[in-house]
């Protein structure tokens, strides 16, 4: 009897716990991870004609506490971008119609981007995003700054973090030169080569 009834009074506890793990995998960090820029060829990933990618997870609370980091849309890209879920941060670039627009499906406790992307488009048009998967803020592969030097070429920092590095300091940077390709009359978006270099050298 004494068995059955301490079965019974843990079985709301584990109850609980399980369902606190199944909240801490969902909103489990991006971990971002930067080894598909290592390969001599970078294996393609965006689709022609694809939508806006939804964000990995729900937001969680932290974005919202950061709200004051948040972007309000401001053009037609930003309510595509929006309108699939994810909050807009920093500054969009745009040029003769090619626009890059980065957002965040959550953020750290410092309101640092996590689980962020970055979203190109070519004349209001979707041609795809600049990681395979989205990216979190101090990781290796975390994407630092695109610059646009074209409409059709453009090239984006990514932050190399070595096991050793400390989570301010990434060591190297690897630098990943796209081309706009136009198929069947939609762009879509190709990583053409990387280079990584080391940080101050």
């Amino acid at each position: 009897m004494a068995a059955k009834e301490r079965s019974m009074r843990l079985a709301p506890l584990a109850s609980g716990l399980a369902i606190c793990a199944l909240v801490a995998l969902w909103h489990t960090p991006a971990s971002a991870d930067g080894s598909w820029m290592d390969r001599s060829a970078i294996a393609p990933w965006n689709v022609l004609g694809a939508a806006v990618p939804k964000p990995p997870h729900a937001p969680a609370s932290d974005l919202e506490r950061c709200a004051g980091t948040v972007r309000q849309p401001e053009t037609e890209v930003d309510r595509a971008v929006t309108a699939a879920g994810w909050k807009l941060f920093a500054a969009y670039q745009l040029f003769d119609g090619t626009a890059v627009v980065l957002g965040m499906g959550d953020a750290d406790g410092m309101c640092r981007p996590d689980a962020y992307q970055g979203f190109v488009f070519v004349k209001g048009v979707f041609a795809g995003t600049l990681s395979p998967t989205p990216m979190d803020s101090r990781t290796d592969g975390a994407l630092s700054a695109p610059s646009l030097f074209t409409p059709a070429s453009f090239f984006v920092d990514f932050l190399r973090y070595a096991p050793s590095d400390p989570l301010c300091c990434a060591s190297r940077t690897t630098v990943v030169q796209y081309r706009v390709e136009q198929r069947d009359g939609k762009p879509v978006v190709v990583p053409l080569e990387a280079e990584t270099g080391k940080n101050g050298s």
